[in-house]
Formats: C-alpha cells, structure tokens, sequence
C-alpha cells in the first residue's frame, strides 16, 4: 500500500475547500449562475468528497489493527455523536467493538 504524501494530501484538501467555496459563492448569489454552472458545482463537490474519503480510508487500512483501533478508540472518545459515521468511512466490515478489531 503507498502512502499518500503531504503535497498530495495537500492538493485534494484544497481541491474540496475549493470546491465548497464555490458552493457557498453560488448560495449566497444563485441568480448568478445558471443550471448547468450549478450542477457542476454540485458534482464537483461530491467528486471531491469521494477523494477526501477514499484518502482518509487508504490511509486508515495502511495502519496496523494497533493503531486503527486506537485511532477508533480516539475518534470514539472525540466525537461519540458521529463515531457511527466514522466508522462506515473508515472500516469495511463494522466490528462489534474496538477490541475485535484490535484482535485481528
């Protein structure tokens, strides 16, 4: 598994900032802006938070069972009310606890 490098970590944080920006430009003026520049921007925010997420997730299966559980175990302490939605990003098979996971 290759790693991703800060540089290109970098260019598709900006890439989704960018994108979301554009967004927020069309909300706050949407006369502005015709059907066809909407719909772009729209596919463009969800192409660039399918990369943000398929990153995150290679980087995350790059990671020893240790480590992914204890990350698990951070991000479940950090922010219990989305640790759901943590998980289905990050893991593939959902286990019945962070242990089991540890134990793999």
């Amino acid at each position: 598994m290759t790693f991703m490098t800060d540089s290109q970590w970098n260019e598709i944080v900006e890439r989704h900032e960018l994108a979301y920006f554009c967004a927020d430009v069309c909300l706050g003026s949407p006369e502005s802006f015709s059907l066809d520049e909407k719909r772009e921007i729209c596919e463009t925010m969800a192409t660039s938070t399918a990369e943000v997420e398929a990153a995150l997730k290679n980087d995350f299966r790059s990671w020893s069972p240790t480590a992914q559980a204890r990350m698990l175990d951070l991000l479940q302490q950090a922010d219990p009310c989305h640790f759901d939605w943590w998980l289905s990003l990050l893991v593939d098979e959902i286990p019945d606890s962070v242990s089991d996971l540890q134990a793999s």
